[in-house]
């Protein structure tokens, strides 16, 4: 009798074994089937996207992707999927103007782009198309600055955030004209400040590792004359002038300056915002202001708030 019940304790044990493997095994194969879900996902979200039903492309991948970071399995799997289902949604986010749907997904992006991923110099493009993109809704900067200095950004960041936020929004008369007739992208007209002409801006530009950072140009007719840039370092919270650093200046382009009247002076406002132009994940705000100085062909840096951190 005892050998009998100790023969079916061991058949029950074996059984229970045998059973906690085929469990434990398909409980894998589900997680392995589930990680290979995301390029699936991902054709799906595709579809959705190009029927312009933004909403439902966006909350099917997000939840999909909520899901799949929680997974212990998959976190480390399909890397650059990841980031571009995560660069997918800050795109939808412009399409349904959402600033901070869109600005929700650079943490995450940032973290992924820290393991450096083969092949993601194509992703970094369209990254930072989607940042500069969502950087141009109503709001868009503003929520870019508080969302990441809140969330994770350093104490320099948040300890100037408010100021740089009340500084853009400031009621003094910074406005903008375009010069239709300028072969430039950023052009803005003098007569918005009683002058002739127009202020125009060279555009960013590298070749291979180097970087040329955008130049203001004075040009009125067919003169066209280069504004030197004055930086008083010692005097000013800043290590140089942004437009002349070559690890943000590329920040720099299509809406960024614009132009007011303080009694005689004209002055010019240059914003920005945008990661670091050789890839790395700092993230930067560019505030500033100088003085034109036409005769002198100078501006000279008056004030200066940017933010930056890595």
């Amino acid at each position: 009798m005892f050998y009998e019940e100790k023969k079916l304790n061991i058949i029950i044990i074996t059984f229970m074994v045998s059973f906690g493997s085929i469990f434990l095994c398909n409980q894998v194969m589900a997680e392995k089937a589930n990680c290979k879900g995301l390029v699936k996902e991902r054709e799906v979200f595709k579809k959705s996207y190009s029927k312009a039903r933004y909403l439902e492309a966006y909350q099917r991948l997000d939840k999909f992707l909520q899901t799949y970071s929680k997974n212990e399995s998959c976190k480390n799997q399909n890397l650059d999927q990841q980031l571009w289902a995560y660069s997918d949604l800050a795109l939808t986010a412009y399409k349904l103007k959402d600033p901070e749907k869109c600005f929700q997904q650079f943490p995450k992006i940032n973290q992924l782009q820290s393991y450096g991923i083969e092949g993601e110099e194509k992703a970094k493009s369209a990254i930072l198309h989607n940042y500069k993109m969502c950087l141009g809704l109503k709001d868009g900067l503003k929520t870019a600055l508080k969302y990441d200095c809140d969330t994770y950004g350093n104490d320099f960041c948040r300890s100037f955030k408010d100021e740089w936020i009340e500084k853009l929004e400031s009621k003094k008369a910074f406005k903008r004209d375009n010069c239709k007739s300028s072969e430039f992208e950023e052009a803005i007209s003098l007569k918005t400040v009683g002058q002739k002409g127009c202020l125009v801006l060279k555009p960013f530009s590298k070749d291979g590792d180097e970087h040329m950072c955008p130049k203001i140009y004075w040009q009125k007719g067919n003169q066209k004359n280069e504004l030197k840039i004055i930086a008083k370092l010692n005097k000013l919270r800043t290590t140089q002038a942004e437009i002349l650093d070559e690890s943000n200046c590329c920040n720099i382009g299509k809406g960024s300056l614009s132009l007011a009247k303080e009694k005689s002076k004209i002055l010019l406002r240059i914003t920005s915002a945008g990661r670091d132009c050789y890839g790395g994940t700092a993230a930067w705000y560019s505030y500033e202001v100088y003085e034109v100085l036409l005769k002198e062909k100078k501006l000279e840096l008056k004030e200066d708030i940017s933010i930056y951190y890595r």
